[in-house]
């Protein structure tokens, strides 16, 4: 063997490795990096399930918690508050013996001044028990509605209890308190789903301070225990609610979710063993990068055998295609070779001879179209498909905002920098669509970002000018504009017939599409949504009186109050006059919809609008009315709503009815 020939030999047989290598180990990389992704992603989905899962077990504490506050409501309606009532109290406390479930305690009732005037164990009375010093009781003769102590260990039987105490008023004022105390240990059972959870998955409930009321795995160990300084418990409690991964109180490293119980400053944390969460994940991404690496060995040793067999014509070939690449469309081949070698030669020169005429025959025709574009406001492009790459005239510099140049050889992904990231899908469908031939013209709209940094809206429109024999798109050429004055006025437009002008809330046109929406997602998930129709109590007087300076002043202060008030997923519209709706969706039930009516009434109390010298107070009236299962008609969840308004306004205004329920209106 020559010593040339060995040497053009093992150069080929390097380049064919280095580029096995550049195509092979980027893909791995691309392979390891989406597996990584796919792990963030089912890390994120896991922290879902779990914050899924913190929000049950949440409701279901709320639920037991409602039934205690239910039942408390029923005994302060009845309990006396001095000592002249303990026999009468103990009586009515006995009576309710048979009823109690059984997580109840002890129920007890307590004068102002600490003294114990009925209890469910008279006994109590006999031991030294000084309430004024307990929290739930300094709490509940403040005022709270509703006062939580917990864990606390009970008098009678040393048992750990949380304590629920509510105020009796009598006369607007607070004469004494009733208290329920419960086992902490039912709440076991309420941390056992029905849903099957991952291996070492750990649901605790913790207080306001951080102690363990109950825990799903070795309670006894853990109920009691103060976690404020463990496992992030002070971040999650400030928090409220969200998702989180780290070692947890056990040290034990889990993705978690957690929220907290509406009806008392209770945490609720879920957490999954992260081991466990990504052990598929993981998995699968050894197994593709195994894969991956023997491929990668495999096609390298073929690589190597491939490159010892190819001599120096194809070498020769490479130098004439760099020449063409260069811009030398004279040079041609000189490779005399037979067979595939051979035909390759004649083909790059056949290529050569018809690339030097496009070329000629498209630097004519751009120069053409130019001088006709020039003075329209318009720039040209050019797609050359095969080599991918695009010519700009040089007004599509001026689009944006640069100096008039011409720009040749730019690829793709290089104009991609200026674009919007919302827009380049639509971009990419709009000019496949086009290439395959399953739309006659291109056309889209998109977003640039100009010289100075500003986004502004750009239609091209064009068209394939040239195919080969197979219908495969060689070039696509067209136009670029500056719309952006045009999409401004289109979004005025859209804005001005969808929104109310006064209150900047949508009006009744885009409720009902909204109303709509909302209603076919909620059958889609079984989950029916709830409707409030409100209107301001006696804005007629207030407008006529003051005039219509001080009813907009009204509107706009109500129409602030509601949006401040409910959720980010609520829709708030004002239909025209002083009515308005709220659209509520993914409710548990009626209840929601009625505590978050019950809120709104009360922020409109507390709502004051100042006009001229005078503080003018509000107050509303809301009709609630819930969809049924299936149900489409918007118009007759509009009426029973509207229906309900008229019975809260019946029953006295400053307060809400639910639909077919006239019971369930509330007043202040």
């Amino acid at each position: 063997m020559r010593p040339a020939s060995w040497t053009s030999r093992f150069a080929i047989r390097t380049r064919l490795v280095v580029l096995l290598l550049t195509l092979a180990v980027p893909f791995l990389v691309y392979v390891a990096l989406s597996a990584r992704r796919q792990i963030d992603l089912e890390q994120v989905e896991a922290g879902q399930r779990m914050l899924g899962m913190a929000r049950l077990t949440a409701a279901r504490l709320d639920d037991h918690i409602g039934d205690i506050h239910q039942l408390l409501g029923v005994l302060r309606a009845v309990a006396g508050a001095t000592t002249a009532d303990a026999a009468r109290n103990d009586a009515i406390l006995g009576s309710l013996t048979p009823t109690l479930p059984p997580h109840i305690n002890n129920l007890a009732v307590w004068s102002a001044d600490g003294a114990n005037v009925g209890s469910l164990h008279p006994a109590l009375r006999d031991l030294a028990i000084d309430v004024r010093k307990r929290a739930f009781f300094q709490r509940a003769m403040g005022g709270a509605e509703i006062a939580v102590e917990a864990p606390a260990r009970a008098q009678l039987n040393g048992q750990l209890v949380g304590i629920f105490a509510m105020p009796i008023r009598r006369d607007g004022h607070v004469v004494g308190v009733v208290t329920a105390s419960t086992l902490l240990e039912p709440l076991q059972k309420l941390l056992l789903p029905e849903e099957a959870l991952p291996p070492g998955a750990v649901i605790t409930v913790s207080d306001a301070s951080g102690v363990v009321l109950a825990r799903s795995i070795d309670p006894e160990h853990w109920i009691g225990r103060n976690l404020l300084q463990r496992g992030g418990v002070a971040d999650s409690l400030r928090r409220r609610e969200g998702i989180r991964d780290g070692p947890s109180a056990d040290g034990i490293e889990r993705i978690a979710g957690f929220t907290t119980s509406e009806r008392a400053p209770w945490l609720v944390y879920v957490g999954v063993p992260t081991q466990v969460a990504l052990a598929g994940v993981r998995k699968r991404l050894y197994e593709t990068l195994g894969a991956g690496t023997l491929l990668l060995a495999v096609g390298l040793a073929l690589a190597t055998r491939i490159g010892g067999r190819i001599a120096s014509p194809l070498r020769q070939l490479g130098d004439d295609a760099a020449a063409l690449e260069r811009g030398d469309l004279t040079h041609r081949s000189r490779v005399a070779e037979g067979g595939e070698i051979g035909l390759l030669a004649a083909t790059v020169n056949r290529m050569a001879d018809a690339l030097q005429e496009r070329t000629a025959l498209l630097e004519s025709s751009r120069e053409r179209l130019s001088l006709a574009l020039e003075g329209s406001g318009l720039a040209l492009f050019d797609w050359d498909i095969a080599t991918d790459r695009i010519y700009l005239s040089a007004g599509a510099a001026v689009l944006r905002g640069a100096e008039p140049r011409e720009a040749t050889g730019r690829t793709p992904a290089e104009l991609r920098e200026h674009l919007h990231p919302d827009d380049d899908a639509v971009l990419d469908a709009a000019l496949r669509s086009a290439v395959r031939g399953d739309t006659p013209r291109f056309l889209a709209e998109f977003r640039i970002r100009n010289v100075h940094g500003d986004w502004i809206w750009m239609q091209g429109r064009g068209r394939v000018v040239e195919r080969d024999a197979d219908g495969r798109a060689l070039r696509l050429a067209g136009t670029l504009a500056d719309i952006t004055e045009r999409r401004a006025a289109d979004e005025r437009l859209r804005h001005l017939a969808e929104f109310d002008a006064l209150t900047g809330l949508p009006n009744r046109a885009l409720f009902l599409d909204r109303l709509e929406q909302a209603m076919a997602r909620a059958n889609r998930r079984c989950v029916p949504i709830g409707l409030l129709f409100l209107d301001i109590d006696r804005f007629k007087g207030v407008n006529d009186s003051l005039g219509h300076a001080a009813g907009d002043a009204l509107l706009m202060a109500f129409a602030e109050m509601l949006r401040g008030s409910v959720r980010t997923s609520d829709t708030v519209a004002r239909l025209g006059g002083d009515e308005f709706t709220v659209i509520l969706e993914d409710l548990h039930g009626l209840a929601d919809a009625q505590r978050l009516a019950a809120t709104l009434v009360e922020n409109a109390r507390r709502t004051v609008v100042p006009i001229g010298d005078q503080q003018i107070a509000m107050s509303t009236s809301i009709g609630i009315a819930m969809q049924r299962l299936g149900e489409a008609d918007r118009a007759a969840l509009l009426q029973r709503a509207d229906t309900a308004l008229y019975e809260a306004k019946r029953r006295g205004r400053d307060g809400h009815a639910s639909a077919g329920d006239a019971a369930s209106t509330t007043h202040g």
